[in-house]
């Protein structure tokens, strides 16, 4: 059926890396086009053709990258789920010598509001993950980065890497914090954060126009190496929720 092949082109376009800088998805959406809506009848032979691809895929998916101790949530303005990312979006950077003050996440990039204990597979990965955001650095003054935390304390929190905190007052963000020294305007911060925020997205409209440096990585990317890397060496996740913002 139509359908079933709309999917798996999906899914499989979702587990394919990206291979321009530039052009990738970073939303979508879906509806279910049929070529004849008066026959919607099973196709075996489309069946068996989609199969072999499937059960790759599937097997691709299923792929355990390491064990996870404490369940991982979604929730604002603080969890263990978005210090997560974040964080692990700040030792990539740190891995690369890329010199920057912190990272965020925005919370709508998150897409799967939990994963429980166990097995941490690919698939969860994607589950999380499925859109082709880009790990860019943008660089600004100290007022780009209260605009930017205000636009935060506005939506009750977003995932903050170390390296950053503040407090929400009357839906701004208040007595922020970076690498342990109170917010100066006329000082000049590095941060990471997805290309879809750097060019606006989530009504970050005050990044429009805005230079930033692409790392050429997925986030997705990055949260698969990363995990893969540490559960091959043994670890394990333990991941608690730290209170970065507080209001």
């Amino acid at each position: 059926m139509i359908y079933r092949l709309g999917f798996l082109v999906l899914l499989s376009l979702a587990a394919c890396k990206s291979t321009s800088k530039y052009t990738h998805v970073m939303d979508m959406d879906g509806q279910y086009l049929y070529a004849n809506k008066e026959n919607r009848a099973y196709d075996q032979e489309m069946d068996d053709f989609i199969a072999p691809f499937r059960a790759e895929l599937a097997k691709e998916m299923e792929v355990v990258l390491i064990q996870n101790q404490i369940p991982l949530v979604k929730d604002r303005p603080n969890c263990n789920l978005g210090i997560w990312i974040a964080d692990l979006l700040h030792d990539f950077c740190n891995d690369q010598n890329l010199n920057i003050d912190f990272a965020v996440q925005n919370q709508g990039g998150l897409r799967k509001n939990s994963l429980g204990k166990g097995n941490l597979t690919v698939g969860n990965i994607y589950e999380v993950m499925p859109f082709e955001n880009m790990l860019v650095i943008i660089e600004g003054d100290g007022s780009l980065v209260q605009t930017f935390c205000d636009h935060i304390a506005a939506s009750n929190g977003w995932p903050l890497s170390y390296g950053l905190s503040f407090e929400i007052k009357d839906n701004k963000a208040v007595n922020i914090v970076v690498n342990g020294q109170d917010l100066k305007v006329d000082q000049t911060y590095r941060f990471a954060v997805p290309d879809y925020i750097a060019k606006g997205g989530s009504d970050c409209s005050f990044f429009k126009g805005k230079s930033f440096y692409d790392t050429g990585r997925l986030i997705r990317d990055i949260m698969i190496e990363d995990t893969r890397k540490k559960g091959a060496s043994g670890e394990m996740l333990n991941i608690k929720t730290q209170e970065r913002i507080r209001g």
